[in-house]
């Protein structure tokens, strides 16, 4: 599937109304670390599909799926933040904001 179809399904998945959302010790250290706040993760979750930039579905269970997505904060920076969503609530599992310069380092140093 490609990054825009699953970015599309992605979309669709976070547009429902109603869904608890629930962070890991894991995220809440992972955002308390980094410059970005619990609000900033829930902003961009529910209103941010404009700066949604990649999505990619990392894992299928019975319970739910786990999604990796990248939104862009600016020219610079993503936030990355990885999910569950279940039925009733959309679990985080970890947020982190980052830099497109030492990602693309990174890439260069491993093809």
């Amino acid at each position: 599937m490609g990054v825009e179809q699953e970015i599309g399904k992605l979309k669709e998945k976070l547009k429902i109304p109603g869904r608890d959302i629930v962070f890991t010790n894991h995220a809440r250290m992972q955002i308390l670390s980094r410059p970005t706040t619990e609000a900033d993760v829930v902003k961009f979750l529910k209103e941010g599909s404009d700066c949604l930039r990649y999505a990619e579905l990392q894992e299928t269970a019975e319970d739910g799926e786990v999604y990796r997505a990248n939104y862009e904060l600016n020219k610079r920076h993503d936030l990355v933040i990885v999910f569950k969503i279940l039925k009733a609530k959309l679990l985080i599992i970890t947020a982190y904001r980052t830099s497109r310069k030492w990602q693309k380092l990174v890439l260069r140093k491993n093809p």
